[in-house]
């Protein structure tokens, strides 16, 4: 290849993801992911590192020739401007060499769950990674939760399974830190595109491919913790299911059908340092007879308390670094210790929280915010008592602003 067009081509592709990396995925997404030609895994790093210098022509086309199908809508030019017909030819019959189980592939049943096709097997993240990197395990559009449509422009549109990068990697990074708890995935061998076998204590695969209809993000997440640690212990459950297409929606249909889950709750129950200081003061039953914890906002709606949980944890994650059980033990200690002498200062003001503009729940990271600030501060009853009045309850920004002015830092 031209090294001067190779380099050309570099700085379109740099300044595509640097700006518009939610298109280039949306467009990798239907090109190379769903087509099976790269994982997220082997994609994500070139497209956030912007480490293009050292992949190969093939690569290189892959990626330009995606984008490029769009060309008229980002403003680019041809793929056929940088790289030849004879180029073009041999990337698109290329592709990455993986190590892999080939097929037949045998899946161990480890229950079975109704009286038709639907089994509990397992398998460890790494093959199930080999699996997806070679095209057994494919997502399907028609047998995916969502769908989505991006508009490139009044005539360019993309189809694509919906997908969250930035969900994955957060799975991937519990996973690495070893506080991923593994639930089921779910696969679906469609009995008419493929070839398979059911014995007393095996499925077995001989042609074809399995679709995965739920847990996608899940799948991404563990080939970024493979990236990070390419011997890391983890079995994943899958529930196998054997049918038609149509049985695979059925199934997507029942599962959109449960009651979701507060987003509030679930929030609380993320394993995070605010929501493990949280538990430690709520645990400690010192400020009980104050504070009003809820776990939703329909709790404070109704009058059952007046701070949500996940806002009071947010916010200590926000302002407090505190890695250790140790550090965590200070932190809950401190807080306690803080709005007990809050408690003090705006007594009336919390009994009647329901009144009240300083106890609303919006106030309370503001709380958490002059809390840090006043933290190994000698004097800091005497400071607390003194930019107290001046907070502004209705404006969080100019409230921030005041607590910086009296503690003596520049406001940005």
């Amino acid at each position: 290849m031209n090294v001067s067009k190779r380099n050309e081509a570099i700085a379109i592709l740099k300044r595509l993801f640097s700006t518009k990396l939610n298109v280039c995925q949306d467009i990798y997404s239907a090109e190379l992911i769903d087509t099976g030609k790269m994982t997220w895994g082997e994609l994500g790093p070139l497209m956030s590192n912007l480490d293009l210098e050292n992949v190969s022509d093939i690569v290189l086309c892959w990626l330009y020739e995606a984008v490029s199908k769009h060309s008229a809508a980002l403003k680019i030019p041809d793929v056929s401007h940088f790289f030849t017909a004879s180029e073009i030819t041999e990337a698109n019959s290329a592709y990455i060499k993986r190590s892999y189980s080939k097929l037949p592939i045998a899946f161990p049943i480890l229950a079975r769950l109704t009286d038709n096709d639907n089994y509990l097997t397992a398998l460890s993240i790494q093959d199930i990674a080999n699996l997806k990197s070679v095209g057994i395990i494919q997502w399907k559009e028609g047998m995916q939760r969502e769908t989505v449509i991006t508009k490139l422009s009044d005539n360019d549109f993309i189809s694509h399974i919906k997908y969250d990068d930035n969900r994955a990697r957060a799975i991937g990074k519990s996973m690495s830190d070893g506080t991923f708890f593994p639930n089921s995935l779910r696969w679906h061998i469609v009995a008419d595109e493929s070839d398979y076998e059911v014995k007393d204590d095996r499925v077995i695969l001989k042609s074809g491919y399995i679709a995965e209809i739920d847990g996608q993000h899940r799948d991404k997440g563990s080939e970024y913790a493979l990236m990070n640690n390419p011997n890391i212990i983890m079995t994943m459950p899958i529930v196998l299911t054997i049918g038609s297409r149509a049985t695979a929606q059925r199934i997507i249909n029942q599962d959109e059908e449960r009651a979701p889950i507060n987003k509030s709750v679930v929030a609380q129950y993320k394993y995070t340092m605010g929501n493990n200081v949280l538990k430690k003061i709520i645990g400690s039953g010192e400020l009980d007879g104050i504070y009003k914890f809820c776990d939703t906002q329909q709790g404070i709606q109704v009058g059952q308390g007046f701070i949500l949980k996940s806002d009071f944890a947010a916010a200590i994650d926000k302002y407090y670094s505190a890695r250790t059980v140790k550090e965590q033990s200070k932190v809950a200690e401190w807080l306690i210790e803080f709005f007990n002498e809050l408690a003090s200062i705006n007594y009336d003001a919390f009994v009647g929280y329901k009144k009240s503009i300083s106890a609303k729940n919006s106030v309370f990271p503001i709380y958490v915010y002059l809390s840090s600030k006043l933290q190994n501060r000698s004097g800091w009853e005497d400071e607390l008592a003194a930019v107290f009045p001046k907070l502004d309850f209705l404006n969080s920004k100019k409230s921030i602003e005041i607590i910086n002015k009296e503690m003596g830092e520049k406001n940005v």
